[in-house]
């Protein structure tokens, strides 16, 4: 492929934070637990000490499931490279020519108390292929109105 004009990275630092503290809790309550079954006591103190490793093993499993998620996030959103015919997303290469629709999509959610009023409200650039495929990439993860613009420009140029 030609060299790429732009990139544009993801911007996930704040799950790298959630991936390093969750692997940090599920290492301290994994040792915590082993600690707590490996030492002797008493057996009135018994039911006590599998109580504390039981709950220790639930912190374990869910800062295991929060870090392994968070390190699956991480890995699909990788950059959005503009090329001078094509670009390409985390979801595929996309050649200028076979782009159908590109626009930006508001996501409203409305409030279950009242549908009238938005709740929270995310923007999207959506990418439509001729062939059906859909590329969406999230304002909280990329520069949307940049890329938009640049992609506007080197389909222009064609």
């Amino acid at each position: 492929m030609n060299d790429a004009l732009y990139t544009f990275e993801s911007v996930h630092q704040q799950d790298g934070i959630t991936l390093l503290l969750a692997t940090l809790i599920a290492l301290a309550a994994l040792g915590g637990m082993v600690f707590i079954l490996r030492k002797p006591g008493e057996y009135a103190q018994r039911n006590y000490r599998l109580l504390g490793a039981m709950l220790l093993f639930f912190v374990f499993l869910i800062a295991v499931s929060t870090a392994f998620f968070s390190n699956l996030f991480m890995n699909k959103m990788g950059p959005v490279t503009l090329y001078e015919t094509s670009m390409e997303t985390p979801y595929g290469t996309v050649v200028y020519t076979d782009i159908r629709n590109a626009y930006i999509h508001v996501d409203k959610q409305p409030s279950m108390v009242n549908p009238m009023v938005t709740r929270k409200s995310t923007k999207m650039l959506i990418i439509e292929e001729k062939d059906g495929n859909t590329h969406a990439l999230p304002e909280e993860n990329y520069p949307i109105e940049e890329v938009l613009s640049r992609m506007k420009s080197l389909i222009i140029k064609e």
